[in-house]
């Protein structure tokens, strides 16, 4: 049994941080890898992993985002008044935190999908933080930004920032599972694994529909991100692991990866991978190949040690 703790800290804007830590059961360990989950889900999706991890040897920290999980349990999908920026510093405290208490490991870190695009960010401010960076259902392009903009935009006159999503939801989400059909859940283009996809909508804090505000938030934030003066501030000793589900409907495959892969490569950032998992979805780490990207995860961050 892995033992597992859980701990809050309160944020800059005085908002309470839900965050879990998973220790190794004997030995020293290697490092400390801080896992940030993605949207319309929370960190104790990420359990498997996190035992995994500590059974090689690996500390792990996540936290719950604004708006998700225990952090955002009274308003789920809403984010606070910082927004995407905002989730992005909690990253940032819970990583002081981790120096503080490990003050010779390296740390890495591990994003899936928003988590993933808010570690884009987070290396781009503080990326000497980490000795290395895993993404998995991640990308570098996202398709119809400018409408999901307007639209977005548009919305937030009328219904402000904490309606649930409902137009640009269909919009933004409801092609992920079209080639999919016929589909049991909307949640469909997530995994290919029908027991994790009941276990996701047996989960009452997972697949909730987000705020327009979140939409928002998110179009705004991957847009900045992707500027080329944001990207050239990337540490180019950086280690990149890039993990992506053959069948990710989020984003173009394997086009919207490799553009990114090929964007820090022009960089200079030269420690870079990627593997696209063939029969997988978006979410690789919960998917019919789990076993083998964990692993594969596992191997990499052992690489650069």
């Amino acid at each position: 049994m892995h033992t597992m703790e859980k701990f809050t800290f309160t944020d800059h804007l005085g908002i309470e941080i839900h965050a879990y830590k998973w220790l190794p059961d004997s030995g020293e360990p290697k490092g400390v890898v801080q896992i940030a989950h993605g949207m319309a889900e929370h960190a104790l999706r990420f359990t498997h992993v996190a035992e995994a991890l500590t059974k090689s040897g690996y500390i792990v920290y996540a936290n719950d985002h604004q708006g998700h999980g225990q952090t955002g349990k009274k308003n789920l999908g809403l984010l606070g008044s910082e927004g995407w920026k905002g989730c992005v510093k909690n990253l940032k405290q819970l990583n002081d935190i981790i120096k503080k208490d490990y003050t010779s490991l390296p740390i890495f870190y591990l994003g899936h999908s928003w988590g993933s695009l808010m570690g884009q960010d987070y290396i781009q401010q503080w990326g000497t933080d980490f000795k290395g960076v895993i993404l998995s259902g991640t990308y570098g392009r996202k398709a119809k930004l400018k409408l999901l903009l307007s639209v977005g935009k548009a919305i937030m006159k009328v219904q402000g920032l904490k309606s649930t999503a409902s137009l640009i939801y269909k919009i933004a989400v409801g092609p992920f599972s079209k080639p999919f059909k016929p589909v049991k859940t909307p949640h469909d283009w997530r995994s290919s694994d029908k027991k994790v996809i009941q276990d996701f909508v047996d989960d009452p804090i997972a697949g909730f529909r987000v705020t327009n505000g979140w939409f928002l938030e998110f179009g705004l934030g991957i847009r900045r991100i992707w500027l080329p003066e944001n990207e050239a501030k990337i540490p180019k000793n950086i280690g990149v692991l890039l993990l992506n589900g053959e069948f990710d409907t989020t984003c173009t495959m394997p086009d919207d990866l490799l553009l990114l892969k090929d964007r820090y490569e022009d960089l200079g950032i030269k420690n870079i991978q990627y593997k696209i998992y063939k029969d997988s979805r978006h979410s690789v780490f919960d998917d019919v190949k789990r076993n083998e990207v964990i692993q594969d995860a596992i191997n990499w961050l052992d690489s650069q040690l």
